[in-house]
Parts: C-alpha cells; structure tokens; sequence
C-alpha cells in the first residue's frame, strides 16, 4: 500500500458498497475481527422471496465485543460481486442472518476478505484485491459524485440502479398527496429527466 501523508489519512470505518445476489447493498462493514460474513435482516427482506426461502437453520450464536449473545435467523450462501468498472470479482459467500437492530446493512468479515484475498486498510480507505482485469480499489463509500454527465451513464448495468420494492404481498398500496414543486426545481426535475432519458436510462411510458 502506498504512503500516505497525514491529512490523507482516512479515519472512518471501511464500508464499502457491492451487489449481493443481484441487488445493490451499500454500508457493507468491512470487519477483519468478524469471523463470518452477516447480513442484517432490515437487508435481508429487500431480497426476492425465491432468495429469502433458501434460508437454512443455524444454532451456533454469535458473540459481540461486550459479550452480547445474538442467535441468528438462519444462514444462506450468496453470490458476492464487488469492484469498479470493470475490475470485479464475484465470489459466494455464507451469510449469517441476524435480527438486531444496526447502521450497517452487512458485515465482510475475514472469511470473506480472505476469499477475495484482499487487504483492507482503513487509513487508505480502500479495499483492494486482484481481479482478471488487474487490481481493484474498492473505496470507502462515503464519497458522493457531484456531477455525472450523459456519456457517464450509458452502459450501468440495470441491477445497480433499478429501484425495486421487495414488500409482501398482502400489503396495500396507499396513494400519497400531491406535493407541488417551485417554478426552478420544476425545471430542474426536467433537465435531469431530460439526461436520463437522453442516456437510455428511463423510457417514457403511459
């Protein structure tokens, strides 16, 4: 890993954003002291209902830091993918399914980073591994882009960007309120309109 000046150095826990079993999960906790790889039921039933049902049983509990006690719901072999542009990899990995309440979505503990071989350095903010295009940077996902333009979006695979709701099915819709808009953020909302459709992203529809 490269040097790092002092005010380059991150001090921010590693959370990084992957797609697990085709959906995009953001806040995954990169914990080298976890001895399995969890994803936290809040996450856990965004996931279609064919994936949900492949939970299988498993009684050992797991212990945290101040020795609380949490049994799982169960566990579950995911595919993995992570990377940038082109340089991913997809791996599968077991998940432990937990109900507590967390900031995190999922945890990559040392099962998986060592399945990766990957070395995770929260000073640098990065979690970096090989892949068959060469080396991968995976950073800290707090960053936010500021500006993309139309020749940026072409090429997004759908799964990173379709938003889907993953509800039960016995649950009714309910109709919101109008809510108006100013004259300049009208226009704004049709600009970005404008982009997205430009860059094949949305299609109109009736």
């Amino acid at each position: 890993m490269p040097h790092l000046e002092e005010h380059e150095v991150q001090r921010l826990p590693l959370n990084i954003s992957a797609v697990i079993t085709g959906h995009k999960v953001a806040r995954i906790h990169v914990d080298g002291g976890s001895r399995v790889e969890v994803i936290y039921e809040h996450c856990f039933l965004r996931f279609d209902w064919d994936v949900r049902d492949r939970l299988e049983e498993d009684s050992i509990p797991l212990v945290g830091f101040n020795n609380s006690v949490s049994h799982p719901l169960g566990k579950i072999r995911l595919p993995f993918t992570v990377g940038v542009g082109d340089h991913v990899r997809t791996i599968t990995l077991t998940f432990t399914v937990v109900q507590v309440p967390s900031k995190y979505n999922a945890i990559l503990g040392r099962p998986g980073i060592g399945d990766l071989q990957a070395h995770a350095s929260t000073p640098h903010g990065a979690l970096v591994f090989q892949t068959p295009k060469g080396l991968a940077w995976v950073k800290f996902s707090y960053e936010v882009v500021s500006y993309v333009s139309d020749g940026d979006m072409t090429g997004i695979p759908r799964s990173l960007i379709e938003h889907r709701l993953n509800t039960y099915i016995w649950v009714q819709p309910v109709k919101q309120k109008k809510r108006s808009m100013g004259p300049s953020k009208r226009r704004a909302e049709c600009e970005e309109t404008r982009k997205l459709l430009k860059a094949g992203i949305v299609r109109e529809v009736k």
